[in-house]
Formats: C-alpha cells, structure tokens, sequence
C-alpha cells in the first residue's frame, strides 16, 4: 500500500506495494520505463477531481492516462500521481438524435462494436486499443478519415474536470475557447477530459476493405511512393487509405465507403505497380473491417514512432532519398516509413474552426522501428532519428498523436500559428500549470491577454450532464468576442499588397451526366447528375498567399482543356451544366455542410432557423461565435436562376435542407430536382437560395453557370458564326475582401446593432474576383471572343468597358438572343443579371494588354466611386502573337419577338426602406414583410403590367421566378408628394394590412423612357433606379409561346403547384432581410 497518505484519494489506487503494480504501470510501448507513486484509476468525475485536488495538496505532479498509448509515455511518470480513466469506459446512444456520449477510457474496439450493432460507423483509429480521448484530444486519422472527417470533427461536447476540480461543459456554446482548443491540442493540457459527446454520420452496413502487398520487391517501393502521391490528388474521398513502406516491398490499407467495382476503378494506379503479390479487395462489414486492421497490431511493443505533415509533392530524387533511408533500416520488417492519406473531409473545415492546424496537408510521412530485446534499442532510435531528420525538411509539422522528444520547437511543430492562443487558453483553464508533462502547453508568463472579454455561465458541477436543452444553453450565452493581436481573428488583407493579374483565368469545368434513354426507342430520356455542396480550400488569391476556405458545388467533371473526366471535382464558382433545349435534367444536390458557418448567421432576420431557436433578444452576443445555434446545421436549397422550373424544383426558400437531410424546411417536397429546358436558349445560373441567409452562402461560393442551347438554332448549331469552344467564356465577376490568413472577411458588426447585430445593408468588397481568381489574366489570340458574364456579386453593380475604349457587341440578354446585335463603350449590369458579348482582339498588336474596367459608383448609383486601383479593375487581357482571325459577319436579325399585350392587371408596387436609429433596418416589397398573406396571385397565362416604384435612394435589381418578361419604359415621378400620400394612405411600414392601392400616374413627370437596344430583349432581372417607375410585362406561360390564352397552362408542368414562386430583390442583403416576397400562379377555378 502506498507510504504517502491516501486521504482524499478515491476510486481504485494502486501503489508500488501493491501486487498490480506491475502491470499497471505499463505503457503500450515497453520502452517507456517509468514508476509512479500511483495509479488512481477513476470510476466517475469525482474521482479525478479527488485526485487533481489530492496532487495539489501533496505537491505531487500530475499525469493524465486513458489508453497507455502515448508513444514517448508521457502519460506515466517517475514519483507522478498517473490519473487512469480506464474504467471510465461506458457508451450511451441517442438513435433518435444520433449522438454517442462515450467515457475517456473507452477502447476503440468497444466503440466500434456497440456502434456497429446501431448500423453506424465512426471515424476512428486503427489499433483497437487505442482509448478515444488520446486520439480525439490530437484529432483522430484512422481509414474512414477521408470521408468521415477527423474523430475530433464528429464532437460536439466535452466534459472536463479543470485544476481546480471543477467540472465543465465545452461545447459551441459553453467555454467555446476551450471547446476550439480540446479539438486537436486537448491532449493533456487543460484538464482531464472524461467523456466526449459525438455526433454520428449517416448508416452504413457495408464498405469495401482494400488489402495489398509487394513482397521481395525492392523496385515496387520507389512506384508506389511516386503513384501514391499522384494518386492522392484527386482520391474519391470515400477512400482513405495508408501505407508501409519496408526494405523487401510494401503494404497498403484503405477503407472505401462503396463497393468493390467502384474501389477497383479507384484503384488502378496501386494495382498496376509492378511485383503485387497479394490483394485482397471484399465487400466486408464495417466491424469485420476495422478487426481485420486491428489484428495487425499487437497487445503491446518496444517502438519509436513518429509523423510529419506532407504539403508538397516530392520529386523522383527526394523519393529515392527516402528509400535510401529504409535501405538502411535494422529490420526488414519491423523498421519501414508509413504514409497515411489526408485531404478530403480533413481539408473541408474551415481551419480556425479547430485547434487542429494542418488541415491542407495531403498526407501524413512517419517513420517507425520497433524491436524486442533492450540492446537492440540504440541502433533503432538512431535510424529513426535521422530519418526524421531527412523527412523533417520536406514537412511541415508534427502530428501530436505521433509525439517525438527530440523535436525543439515542439508547440510550433504540433500547434503551427495557433500557439499563442493555445497558451492563452491555458492561462485561463489551467494558470498555475498543473497539467504539465514534457511536451505540454505552458501558460503565459505574464498572464497573458484574455481571450474572451466574458465567460459563458455554462453548468459547473461535479453531476454535470452533457445534454442541455436548446433555451438552457442560449440563456447561458453572455458577450463573448475575440481581441487583440494573437487572437483567432486574422489581420485585413491590404488589397493594395495584391499583385493583379498573377493569377491566370479559368474556366470552370462542365458536370458530365448519366445518360437515361428510353429502354425501347433509344433516345435520350434525360440527363442526370448528382452534385453536392461541401467546404474546402481554394486557390483564389495569387500563388504565394494562403488558400481561401470557400463552399463550392461538385460531382463528375470534364476539364473544358484537357477533355480529363474527374469523378468528384469542387471548385467556386462550381462546375457548369451544359444543358441541351428538350432534354430535362435530373439533379440530386447533396448537402455536405457539416461545420458550422464560417460568417455570421443573424437570427434576428426572418431565416431558416433549422434549430427553431426562435428571436434573439438583446444584449447580442458578438461573432465569434455568435449563436451556436444559428451557426449550426447549415440549411440550402439550389435554385436554378431564370429557369422555367415546376415549384419544387425551383428553390424555393423555405424548401431548404441540412446535412443528410436531418432537417427540412416546411417547403421542403425533396432535393431531386427536375429541370425541363424548354425555355430558349441561353446564359442561367445556379445559387443557393436559403431564406434569410442567401447572402452568406453565395458569399462562401455557392453559385455556377448553366447554359442552355439549342442545336436547331442557328447560333447554337455546330456552323453558328460565333465564337465556341476555347473561345467561348463563362465569366462570374464578384467582389470579395479577405484576412490575411486568405479567409473571406464579412462584416459581423451590424449596422442596428441592438436590433439586428450582424446584418448589413449591402456588402462591397475591396478586391475583384472572376471565375474563383481575384484580378486574373487572360491570354486572347487576337480575334473574336465570346464572353458570357454573370455579376454574381452581393450588391455591387459594374459599369463595363476596357481601359483602351474600344467597342464591344451585346448579343444577349438574361433570357437569350437580343433581336439584333448592339454595339457599345459601356455597359452596367448589376447584380445576378447576365449578358452576352462579343469582343475583338483581331485589331490588337501583340503583346497588347488591356484592363476589362468598372466605374459604377457603390452602392450603385449614389455611392462613392470605385478605386481606380483597386475595384476599378476586373480583369486583364493579353495578346498573343499568332495570325490574326477577322470575325465572320452577324446575321441581322439574332431573335425574332413577338409582341406582348397586357390582358390582365397592371401591379402597382413600391419599393420602400426602414430606418432605424443608426441605419437601415429592413428593405420590403410594396410595405409587406415575407410572412404576411400571398397578394401577388396571376391566373395562369395572363399578362400583366407590373410598376415597379422605387421610393428609395438606390437601384434594385429585381428578379421574378418562373418566367422572363420584358422592359417597357422607365420614367421620373415625384418621389416625396407620392411618399407622403402613399404613407398617408397605408401608414408606415412594415403594413400588417393589405396595401392599399395608390395609383402612380398622376406624380409622374415628362414621358416614359423606352429600353435601351441593349435591355429590348427577354429578362428576369430589371434594374429599377431611384426616383423612377420601371414598368415590365410579364406573361405567365412559357417564353416560346408566341400566343397566351388567359386561364390555360401551356406549361409542362402545374405552375400552381405547392409552393409557389417569388419574387425580389437581388442584393443579396436585401433580400434576405424581407426585401422578397411569395407569389402564387393560379389556375382558373382557384379563388384569388
């Protein structure tokens, strides 16, 4: 028994008298030699805070241990009290919410077992003995990383008992700076971690196990370290595999959430290394999987072991470097390099989100020797010292899961620029350093600053439970927000520190479909996709500034330059669909979003709120981190911009879905949409389409082109005279702002900030991107382009030209062909409008460079001038030296319209502003917010006037679903006397009455302004102009209907089917702060 007191000291103890002794002191790796005073082995909270305060008391260090596995033990040591959470090992399951609360001391075998009896899996480990709090403190890579993420990626709470012997809560919304830190650098450095709640990933019965071997086959290993690193740049993230590399061949691992017929295809370039001698490739249960992998490893062994980020692709003499090093290894077998894979699910969080640093590395080196007898220990270490030492200058940094004594900086190699804020964190939780071993977190000699301005008043007691309810949390919520250099909040990118035109242009690749044809005739039923949205890094500033964490689309691809098909490609702006008039479309969209939102949700505006969390009141905390649960789960719905599309397929905003489909939204009717193109042809777009946070999920990436043609028209058809191919563009320009760290800067400071805390007005960025690459450059052959553009930009409008003035030709409009060509200087267009244009470089010397150029005030039209410098350029375009091509002549007549006449009603309906105390409150359409009863309700195939009468300082960019109308004129009226009345007739805004109808005719002044040539064609989007009415006609049935009838549906589809249509603005801002409103097609016998 022990000689020390025990008083106080509960749960079992053992000491060095004591007959386990032996036993319990030790380490999975049998080279760690080390004898504690004892070994408190813990049944429940109360025990580790009994021992944390005994340690105190007694001046006895601390260790913290659940599995033994720490591979330098440095959960053991000499005269140290060790806290064992071993027999803290009990697992309760929610199936409903499916969430796993699991102890510290619990073995992945266990884990994997009970969850495998639910049906799910979990982004664990490899060896089964391995304890989950060792390995989700470091982050967690096992063979499900690449799809399943990291282990520290699934936990959404912590329980941890902290020096004092408290016991606290960490999760979003309870000590969220300590929740960031446990994810990734928890190991041991804050406190005890005694149980962690996960969320779970959808079902799975069944994977697919990869297992292959190179025997006596030196020649293999130098192939399959070059194909392996080949092979991971565009891996199916399904897979996540690893490697041992020894001095006679290789091994290889991988897990593939799919069958086998897919994971062969996958697997080409592993199966065709030459001298495979055994492969083992079945279709096996997750649990049958995970024993398999695990019965490689044994109960225990004498090792030295460790792991370095891989960022960068090695070359042929560096690959030969490293198989020098395992030539010179002490055992055949038993010494060897390790590669285990990286990327995919890893790389989609956002990097700040967890204290796990490396997060774009693809994939992980390390290096390992094991023996049995003591002498041979010496010559082992060496090898594996200067090995590491070798693989050390082609890495990055350490995984802390695979820690190493000889490293010098050790926090910058675990932690990379997130140290001073984990020593911040640990002068908070931990000041007096009582959790500390070698390679622990030291807290600030001077204190340090405060992270957090307040605490979160989350549950402290040594009965705390993890399950709080959604009012429980929220009431916990007090001012929270970052300051200060060395906080999580990076510096503002000085645009001006930007060099233009580094970045080269590019075009995003097309989506390749399944082809669906009728079983009996063989023609083309439909064309179908399945794209998905999900979170990663992106290229977006010049090379040699950090990449951007963005949302993007993704699926099969075809890359427009090389014809090379990619099975899962993301990109923003995402790939384009290449659609063909009377071929529908299928779409499955998918939403992968499963971290938080990265910009500030504002629940105070009418939005999704998946959690119904219901209206904040004030005081509001500050972002980060905002409301936890407005952040999380991330709702979208796809909407397909200026299409002909039936209402649930539409994107409608309250048909909107999370992750998985967990929750839906009360509109929601499903997430296979149906397009049936047989509109005319031309330039539509795809974005995200949420209610309430539009702005936010367009700002992160969502949006792409789709173009739609026609090969019986005779632009369209393979002898058109305009520019295809390599010369035809798709080009999205948006303004964007970054930090310094290349992630996106939004505004989180609201305008109102007692009311709404986070909403702006209009968002304007200091930077301009296109195609997903701020300030590109174009190389042009000097001849005839085609360029489709797209202002995919939040509020900002853009008046077009080029820096050397020369003219240019609109062809198009939103909805297709203008009637004849229209030549140019300039051109605004304004947010999500699309046009047409042919430009000629044939006239241009080589080497000409000239600036594609903005001069649209911001916000548009009052706002202050772009920077010449900065927003006041788009794009740059290079002249080639290769023989001149002159264009061929247009034909005259582009489009045939015919006339449209009005034989229903003529809408009048304002566009109106609220202001608050310190600046707008919300935008409405005709005084009515989003919610109040459907007033716009056209009887299918009537035309109708609509006036368009804007009662606010700035243009509107107005966009209706469903249909494409025309612009009939524009003219002045006395905007205060038709004000005043309007107010005198309605009261003021927000209306909780229908509006009362003020006709606009008597306030109008001189005479109606025809369209420009350049807007007389089909659209979806109208820029109404302050102090102005715009009058548009609308007809609701199909575009190419060249006759009406009121009260008959010429449509495919019922366009009076749930649930409806709108209508809105398109700034972004605006619209999701009520500037949209419902409307409603209506067949005959339904009552308006």
């Amino acid at each position: 028994m022990l000689i020390l007191e025990q008083e106080g000291l509960t749960g079992k103890v053992i000491g060095p008298f004591d007959p386990e002794y032996k036993q319990a002191r030790q380490e999975y790796n049998r080279d760690i030699e080390a004898y504690p005073i004892a070994i408190v082995y813990c049944y429940n909270n109360q025990d580790v805070a009994n021992a944390i305060l005994w340690s105190e008391k007694n001046q006895v260090r601390l260790r913290i241990r659940s599995g033994g596995h720490n591979y330098e033990g440095y959960s053991t040591g000499t005269g140290k009290l060790v806290i064992d959470t071993t027999l803290m090992n009990h697992i309760e399951i929610d199936i409903t919410n499916d969430v796993v609360k699991v102890q510290a001391g619990t073995r992945l075998t266990k884990l994997y077992e009970i969850l495998y009896e639910h049906g799910y899996a979990f982004p664990g480990g490899t060896c089964p003995t391995v304890a989950i709090s060792g390995l989700v403190l470091g982050g967690g890579i096992g063979l499900s990383t690449r799809f399943l993420g990291l282990t520290t990626d699934s936990l959404i709470e912590a329980e941890m008992v902290d020096a004092k012997g408290n016991i606290l809560i960490a999760n979003h919304s309870c000590n969220p700076d300590l929740f960031w830190a446990l994810r990734g650098a928890g190991g041991g450095n804050f406190g005890v971690v005694t149980s962690f709640t996960f969320k779970l990933k959808k079902k799975i019965d069944k994977i697919t196990l990869i297992q292959l071997k190179w025997n006596n086959n030196k020649p293999a290993r130098i192939r399959f370290l070059s194909v392996w690193q080949e092979w991971l740049e565009n891996l199916d993230r399904r897979m996540s595999a690893f490697g041992r590399i020894y001095k006679q061949g290789a091994l290889f691992f991988a897990f593939f959430y799919g069958k086998p017929v897919e994971a062969r295809k996958i697997l080409i370039p592993m199966l065709s290394i030459p001298g495979l001698t055994f492969q083992c490739i079945e279709y096996v249960d997750f649990i049958d999987a995970v024993n398999t992998i695990g019965k490689t490893y044994p109960e225990s062994e004498k090792f030295v072991d460790t792991g370095r980020f891989m960022y960068n692709r090695l070359s042929e003499n560096e690959l030969r470097d490293i198989i020098k090093i395992i030539d010179k290894a002490p055992t055949a077998y038993n010494s060897f390099v390790k590669v285990y894979s990286l990327g995919g699910a890893v790389s989609d969080v956002v990097k700040p989100n967890t204290a796990f640093y490396y997060r774009q590395a693809k994939y992980i080196t390390a290096i390992s020797s094991s023996w049995e007898e003591n002498e041979e220990a010496p010559i082992n270490k060496a090898w594996v010292a200067e090995g590491f030492l070798y693989i050390k200058k082609l890495t990055l940094g350490s995984y802390v899961n695979f820690p190493y004594s000889k490293l010098k900086d050790y926090k910058m190699a675990y932690y990379g620029q997130y140290v001073k804020d984990l020593q911040s964190i640990k002068t908070k939780y931990d000041p007096s350093n009582v959790f500390n071993f070698p390679q622990s977190i030291k807290p600030l000699q001077n204190q340090g600053k405060e992270l957090f301005i307040a605490e979160l008043k989350c549950p402290i007691s040594v009965n705390s439970k993890a399950d709080h309810s959604a009012g429980e949390v929220e009431s916990n919520l007090e001012q929270i927000h970052l300051k200060g250099a060395g906080s999580l909040m990076p510096n503002p990118l000085d645009p001006t520190t930007i060099p233009k035109f580094k970045n080269e242009f590019s075009v995003p690749p097309v989506y390749m479909p399944t082809v669906v044809k009728h079983p009996r005739t063989g023609k083309i039923k439909s064309h179908d996709y399945e794209v998905t949205v999900s979170q990663f890094t992106q290229q977006i500033l010049p090379i040699g500034f950090p990449e951007t964490t963005v949302w993007g689309y993704g699926g099969k691809v075809r890359i427009p330059e090389t014809n090379e098909i990619i099975p899962d490609f993301r990109s923003t702006p995402g790939p384009t669909f290449e659609a063909k008039r009377h071929i529908p479309i299928n779409v499955q969209w998918s939403n992968n979003l499963t971290e938080p939102h990265p910009l500030a949700v504002d629940p105070t505006l009418h939005w999704a709120d998946p959690n119904k969390m219901g209206m904040p009141m004030p005081p509001f905390p500050a972002f980060p981190p905002g409301f936890p649960l407005a952040q999380s789960p991330v709702p979208t719905v796809p909407h397909l911009h200026g299409g002909e599309t039936e209402p649930s397929s539409d994107g409608y905003p309250e048909a909107w879905f999370t992750a998985g489909e967990a929750i839906t939204g009360p509109a929601f009717v499903k997430s296979r949409y149906h397009y049936v193109n047989e509109q005319e042809p031309t330039t539509l777009w795809y974005h995200d389409h949420v209610l309430g946070m539009t702005r936010l999920n367009v700002m992160m990436g969502l949006a792409g082109f789709y173009l739609l043609r026609d090969p019986r028209n005779q632009l369209d058809g393979k002898d058109s005279v305009l520019p295809h191919g390599k010369y035809e563009l798709p080009m999205v320009i948006q303004d964007r702002s970054f930090f310094d760290d290349g992630s996106l800067a939004y505004p989180n400071n609201g305008v109102v900030p007692n009311i709404h805390p986070y909403w702006i007005p209009g968002f304007l960025g200091n930077t301009i991107m296109v195609n997903g690459k701020v300030w590109p450059n174009l190389d042009v052959e000097p001849r005839q382009y085609r360029f489709r553009i797209l202002n995919g930009s939040n509020d900002r409008f853009y008046n077009l030209a080029f820096s050397n003035q020369m003219p240019f030709m609109q062809i198009g409009t939103d909805g297709g062909y203008l009637p004849k060509p229209v030549q140019l200087g300039a051109l605004l267009i304004a947010p999500s409008e699309r046009v047409d244009l042919l430009v000629d470089f044939s006239q241009l010397s080589p080497g000409t460079q000239l600036i594609m150029t903005n001069t649209a005030n911001a916000p548009f039209p009052n706002g202050n001038p772009p920077d010449p410098q900065t927003t006041g350029q788009i794009m740059q375009f290079t002249v080639l030296n290769k023989p001149a091509v002159v264009p061929p002549p247009l034909p005259k007549v582009l489009n045939v319209l015919y006339p449209l006449k009005r034989d229903s009603k003529k809408r009048t309906l304002t566009l109106y502003l609220v202001l608050g105390p310190t600046g707008p409150l919300e935008f409405l359409l005709d005084g009515q917010k989003w919610h109040m009863p459907t007033s716009e309700l056209p009887l299918v195939g009537t035309t109708e006037d609509w006036q368009i009468v804007n009662l606010t300082g700035g243009a509107h960019p107005i966009h209706i679903h469903l249909i494409q109308f025309r612009l009939i004129s524009r003219q002045e009226f006395l905007v205060n006397n038709y004000t005043n009345d309007w107010l005198a007739l309605n009261g003021a805004p927000p209306l909780e009455h229908p509006t009362k109808l003020l006709p606009v005719e008597p306030y109008l002044l001189d005479g109606p302004i025809n369209p420009p040539a350049h807007e007389n064609g089909w659209k979806d989007t109208i820029q109404a102009y302050p102090g102005q009415v715009t009058t548009i006609r609308i007809r609701f049935a199909p575009q190419d209907e060249v006759v009406s009838i009121p009260g008959i549906n010429q449509f495919p589809f019922n366009p009076a089917a749930e649930p409806g249509y709108v209508w809105h603005c398109h700034i972004l801002d605006h619209e999701d702060n009520d500037m949209m409103r419902p409307y409603k097609v209506r067949n005959p016998h339904e009552d308006c």
